[in-house]
């Protein structure tokens, strides 16, 4: 990161002013001089995109005079949270890119905001039972994470490859039929009941008749 690029471009000016270099030289060199975000700003612009070195400085003083203006402090890594659907390494890498824009952030405070905007997982667990003391702590035992969590993804994609699948149960639908005492209609989508016969109904009259 570049705290101050106005200081920054007019050191490297005096410096290539004493060697008399070419614009492609100065081109050149200045992107060595260039680290953390404005490094990674530098491997973004596309090849051949400069055809000189004011071109170049004009891109380079209107990136980081903005970024100079929005510098962000350690505070602003506990907002940093791990989505629920992120990576270890992807949530390592957006970690690692805003704390560039931190420079002066101490380690301590690095690794607590990381360890506090991590979800619930192996890692995390880890480092509740293995408290490290800084940021260089955590990404010393980060790798062997990064590979356990590959390793589960690639079985849980296997398993969902070969998982038999569930035959298809179908249901056929009935019609419900109920008949009327008093007409024998029937009446659709009523509970069932057992239809009235009036062969039935005559039988307790008919044992009456036999008795007297």
């Amino acid at each position: 990161m570049v705290e101050n690029p106005k200081v920054h471009m007019a050191r490297f000016e005096t410096m290539v002013m004493l060697h008399q270099y070419s614009e492609g030289i100065k081109c050149r060199i200045f992107s060595t001089t260039l680290i953390g975000l404005a490094q990674q700003w530098f491997r973004t612009l596309d090849p051949g995109s400069i055809y000189s070195f004011e071109e170049f400085h004009d891109l380079f003083m209107c990136q980081f005079a903005i970024s100079k203006r929005t510098m962000k402090t350690a505070m602003s890594l506990m907002e940093i949270k791990q989505e629920p659907t992120e990576t270890q390494k992807e949530y390592t890498t957006r970690f690692t890119m805003a704390s560039l824009a931190v420079p002066r952030a101490e380690s301590q405070i690095k690794g607590y905001a990381f360890v506090t905007g991590l979800k619930q997982c192996t890692f995390f667990e880890e480092l509740q039972i293995h408290p490290p003391s800084n940021f260089d702590e955590i990404m010393a035992k980060l790798p062997g994470y990064i590979q356990l969590e590959k390793v589960k993804a690639a079985r849980r994609a296997e398993y969902e490859r070969n998982r038999p699948k569930r035959p298809e149960v179908r249901v056929e639908q009935t019609e419900t039929r109920h008949y009327d005492r008093s007409n024998q209609t029937t009446f659709r989508g009523l509970p069932l009941r057992f239809p009235f016969r009036a062969k039935e109904a005559q039988a307790p009259q008919q044992a009456v008749n036999a008795v007297n």
